[in-house]
């Protein structure tokens, strides 16, 4: 099975995350592909303004996991996905892909539509 590369961040703002409202009412955070050339701190960094307008930086890295995920050409792949602790610099002017909203970190620990995800939430109330 093909194996790909993801990265993404969490940006807080006070008790506040910054996360993708999913059709299911569930959230996830902004994450995505790695495109050619690019780090996965450049990626993170890249599909959170692209999918929330907002423009960030890097805190630190949270860590990663692994799942199985269905492609847009049908296919499924082994993926892994990079996570970030994020704050927010800026916003851009640019329409964003995703619908994007700040949830309160307590109620998003019991929406998240990735369950893997709900381990990060929880280390960043912990710190």
């Amino acid at each position: 099975m093909k194996r790909v590369t993801s990265s993404g961040g969490f940006v807080v703002k006070g008790e506040k995350v910054l996360l993708i409202q999913l059709d299911s009412a569930k959230y996830s955070l902004p994450k995505g592909h790695v495109e050619k050339g690019e780090t996965f701190e450049q990626t993170a960094l890249r599909e959170v303004e692209e999918e929330t307008g907002v423009k960030a930086q890097i805190i630190r890295y949270l860590g990663d996991y692994t799942r199985l995920s269905d492609e847009n050409d049908g296919s499924t792949v082994v993926k892994t996905i990079k996570i970030y602790l994020l704050k927010q610099i800026g916003y851009t002017e640019k329409v964003h892909d995703e619908k994007s909203e700040w949830v309160d970190i307590h109620d998003a620990i019991n929406n998240m539509h990735f369950e893997q995800e709900v381990y990060f939430l929880n280390q960043i109330l912990s710190t």
